[in-house]
C-alpha cells in the first residue's frame, strides 16, 4: 500500500461536499448537513433564516458568513430581493431615527440661542 487513503463519498454526500468545497466551507459543515439529512444544497434555500443560523452555531465568523452568503445565492432572485429590501428598510428606519435626533438637537440649539 502506498499510504494513500481513498475515501468513497456516499452519493448522498457528493453534491453537499462539492458545494461546501466550492464556497470554502469547512468539512464539519458537510457532516452537520448530512447529520440533518440534507442531500442537496438546494434544500437549504427552503429554510427560514433561524434554521440556517442553527447549522453554523459555534463556528468561526468567516465560515458562518460564507455559508450564509452561499445559501442566499441558492434562493430565487425574487426571494433574495425581498430579503434585501427588508434589510434596506430596516436600515432606513434606523437612519430616520438618527435624523430625528439630529433635528431635535438643532432645535434645542436654536431655542438656547433665542433665550440669550
Amino acid at each position: 500500500s502506498n499510504g494513500l487513503m481513498v475515501s468513497f463519498i456516499p452519493v448522498q454526500q457528493a453534491p453537499l461536499e462539492k458545494w461546501c468545497h466550492d464556497f470554502g466551507l469547512p468539512p464539519v459543515l458537510v457532516d452537520r448537513l448530512i447529520a440533518e439529512e440534507f442531500s442537496d444544497p438546494a434544500e437549504l434555500a427552503e429554510l427560514p433564516g433561524e434554521d440556517i443560523t442553527v447549522l453554523v452555531q459555534g463556528m468561526k465568523l468567516g465560515p458562518k458568513a460564507r455559508f450564509l452568503g452561499a445559501v442566499r445565492k441558492l434562493r430565487p432572485t425574487s426571494q433574495r430581493e425581498e430579503e434585501e429590501n427588508v434589510e434596506k428598510e430596516e436600515a432606513v428606519e434606523k437612519e430616520k431615527e438618527g435624523d430625528t435626533k439630529e433635528e431635535e438637537k438643532e432645535e434645542r440649539v436654536e431655542e438656547v440661542e433665542k433665550e440669550k
